[in-house]
């Protein structure tokens, strides 16, 4: 399908504004609001198989997130391999 309800808003580059999604403080010692169950994709940069995983996404600013990625599993070996180039580990658009 390449248009719809679910594509009527589209933020790219600098117009991403994060803070604006429905994300809450889910504990009282958490450091930021929290996506709880954020859908993250990755591409893999040596096949270029993309790797899907839900994660607990920290809301830092209006354009950048954190994750916690648990050693050992496709989205940390994935990250180790964007590190090792010195490359940020970004959407695959």
């Amino acid at each position: 399908m390449k248009d719809g309800p679910v594509k009527e808003v589209l933020w790219k580059g600098n117009d991403v504004r994060v803070k604006s999604l429905p994300a809450h403080i889910q504990g009282h010692k958490d450091a930021a609001p929290f996506i709880s169950s954020g859908l993250s994709i990755v591409k893999d940069p040596d096949t270029g198989i993309r790797n899907m995983s839900f994660h607990r996404i920290q809301v830092k600013e209006d354009n950048k997130t954190g994750i916690m990625m648990v050693p050992g599993r496709h989205t940390h070996l994935i990250h180790r391999k964007y590190e090792a180039m010195n490359k940020p580990m970004r959407l695959p658009l």
